[in-house]
């Protein structure tokens, strides 16, 4: 079975969220996303992995 792996990585490298789906789903990964910026601030880089999908 394929999963979906989300991370945010801090710049020193300390992971301070992980998100897994068995399914992607953009709706849960926007709330994901948006509790981390409410809780460490906007991010001055954000790293993916360039596929087109």
């Amino acid at each position: 079975m394929k999963y979906w792996l989300w991370r945010a990585i801090e710049g020193d490298g300390d992971v301070v969220g992980i998100l897994v789906q068995s399914r992607r789903n953009a709706k849960a990964v926007w709330r994901f996303f948006g509790a981390l910026v409410a809780q460490f601030g906007e991010p001055r880089i954000v790293v993916t992995e360039k596929l087109r999908s």
